[in-house]
């Protein structure tokens, strides 16, 4: 699974539970960027020198860095795991970062699975740009409001029926450029939406 960052680099995951953790950073519009496997960290275990690469590190939109090391959770309390969690502490600490450990009760939780295949449904579907923007420009106008909303604000004139707005939202969600719950609930009328500050339509 790749994840396109902000400087359009692509980030890469080895594991189904790496690549879920993309996919879940793809969607929090707070985290503005995210770096594969982005340092070596060395030390010493057992009278041996060894060295230790964490997952991932990201940057959110207030320039906050965070280091996460994504595991099953069987293995976080595996003795040679929790002294790399603490040699990512250290290091986080002297660099004044946070350190996370995320596993698959994190991220398989609610209804974020379910969501993003919804989505993913849409990912590879032509939709002319210029209904995109009818939809998106009405968001922009009286955003956040539910989806049954702003389907209710389209008018009739511009073509769009109900098949084809939904893709519209769905490929917004996506692209990033809006952005609703996708853990608490499943995506339905009352899905609340929101414009994406961070990403210029």
């Amino acid at each position: 699974m790749a994840r396109r960052t902000s400087d359009e680099s692509m980030v890469f995951g080895e594991s189904l539970l790496e690549r879920d953790f993309v996919r879940f950073c793809n969607f929090q519009p707070e985290i503005l960027k995210i770096e594969y496997q982005p340092l070596r960290l060395k030390y010493n275990y057992k009278r041996r020198a060894r060295s230790y690469t964490p997952d991932f590190l990201l940057t959110d939109v207030e320039g906050e860095m965070t280091i996460v090391e994504v595991k099953p959770s069987h293995e976080v309390n595996n003795p040679e795991n929790v002294i790399k969690f603490e040699v990512a502490k250290i290091y986080c600490q002297e660099k004044g970062w946070r350190f996370k450990v995320v596993t698959e009760l994190d991220l398989r939780k609610g209804c974020f699975s379910t969501n993003i295949n919804l989505l993913l449904d849409v990912m590879r579907l032509e939709i002319a740009a210029q209904d995109m923007v009818i939809v998106y420009d009405q968001l922009k106008k009286v955003a956040p409001c539910s989806i049954k909303e702003l389907r209710q604000l389209i008018n009739e004139d511009d073509g769009i029926g109900l098949a084809l707005f939904t893709a519209i939202v769905y490929k917004l969600l996506l692209d990033r450029y809006i952005y609703t719950d996708l853990v608490s609930q499943r995506i339905a009328d009352q899905s609340v939406l929101y414009i994406n500050v961070e990403k210029v339509f």
